[in-house]
């Protein structure tokens, strides 16, 4: 496999031109500032990420609190109708008892 250091020197202990050094540190360089630069986004990117789990994990606990006010409404809402119902039937039962001392 021939990298860029084997392509400057083919030789153990040849001597490589300056061009080529100078050129190899440029790209040496470039390549640790890219990497620096790669390594910045994804500082950011795993921020922004914690960020929006964090959002996330808020925005379930909310809706699990909506769903919980929404069942207890029901709840309360069915029990109201039922309560009705049932003084309205005992009204009902109440008007059709015979009372005591009538006949008809």
């Amino acid at each position: 496999m021939k990298t860029v250091a084997n392509s400057i020197t083919t030789e153990l202990g040849a001597v490589a031109p300056a061009g080529s050094l100078r050129n190899l540190g440029l790209v040496l360089e470039a390549a640790i500032l890219q990497s620096d630069e790669a390594n910045g986004a994804l500082i950011d990117k795993q921020r922004e990420t914690e960020q929006e789990r964090e959002r996330w994990g808020k925005a379930r606990v909310d809706r699990r609190i909506i769903e919980r006010l929404r069942e207890r409404r029901l709840d309360a809402w069915t029990n109201d109708a039922a309560r009705a119902e049932q003084r309205e039937m005992d009204e009902t039962a109440a008007r059709t008892r015979p009372v005591p001392g009538w006949s008809t």
